[in-house]
């Protein structure tokens, strides 16, 4: 059974190896030009399907609405990170601990019980 698998896994490998030369030879005869070009055009449509769907314009129009109102604070991303592991490093203690008091408690009950 293991050397059916070994000879399986061999045979993949080298189906993945031909698939890759392939994969090359074919790229090797498309012309630079074509792909910049192609490049171009995907970059326009993505934005702008991006634009369309994702509601930023409505929501760049909210933002000018409120600018005047919101103050924007730029925050350290290691800063935050730091606050909310120590949070999270709190949390999970007191769960923790809450955890062992009810596990101390059910034990003292069993014993009382007896």
């Amino acid at each position: 059974m293991e050397t059916r698998t070994l000879a399986m896994r061999n045979l993949l490998k080298i189906l993945g190896f031909f698939c890759l030369w392939i994969m090359v030879e074919a790229q090797m005869k498309i012309p630079p030009e074509t792909v910049q070009q192609w490049a171009s055009v995907f970059s326009v449509e993505l934005q702008d399907f991006t634009t369309k769907y994702s509601g930023s314009l409505l929501l760049q129009k909210k933002l000018k609405d409120v600018e005047s109102i919101i103050r924007i604070v730029e925050l350290n991303g290691a800063d935050l990170l730091r606050d909310y592991s120590e949070e999270i490093e709190r949390m999970l203690g007191s769960k923790m601990k809450s955890v062992k008091m009810a596990s101390q408690l059910h034990l003292h009950s069993n014993l009382l019980s007896r």
